[in-house]
């Protein structure tokens, strides 16, 4: 069975319903950015190109059926030089708990989804990579935004980071 997942609206939850008890296996569809987590151990090894091709290759294919596929999609996007869909994807993924459609959060919220909020504001719109021993950055905000400003405590001092978007 093919299903073109694209063709649903951000967050595809109708998209189960129409498989109707197929399983991923036999639809080629998938539930989380898995394929997409390579890249952030392996950065360098991944150029936007490359990226960009398998980013879309495998984004028509998610059903976005866990609360943890929004924020790898979001960082892909941005390396893959795609910066507003990098930007949907960010905005999708910090409203997970607000309009919910996996009722896993019913009296709680999605820890785990929470968490990757910051990794994806720090890898995505302020480019941070490792550089040997330091950090290197690569900033590409959002046109929505004029700043981006944030600190973390590193080698046993907070350092703040600030970006203007030109």
């Amino acid at each position: 069975m093919a299903i073109n997942a694209s063709k649903y609206e951000l967050p595809r939850g109708d998209i189960e319903r129409e498989l109707k008890g197929h399983t991923n296996v036999s639809t080629q569809t998938l539930k989380q950015a898995d394929y997409l987590m390579l890249p952030f151990v392996f950065p360098e090894s991944y150029p936007p190109e490359l990226l960009k091709v398998n980013f879309e290759y495998y984004e028509a294919r998610n059903s976005h059926g866990s609360s943890l596929s929004l924020a790898p999609h979001c960082v892909a996007a941005a390396m893959a030089d795609m910066p507003e869909k990098a930007y949907e994807y960010y905005v999708r993924a910090g409203s997970t708990d607000l309009r919910s459609r996996w009722h896993s959060d019913d009296g709680g919220l999605h820890a785990a989804a929470c968490g990757a909020l910051p990794l994806a504001l720090w890898l995505a719109f302020a480019g941070m990579r490792r550089a040997g021993n330091d950090l290197a950055f690569r900033p590409a905000l959002p046109k929505q935004w004029r700043s981006l400003r944030f600190k973390l405590w590193r080698n046993g001092a907070m350092q703040e980071f600030f970006f203007e978007n030109e």
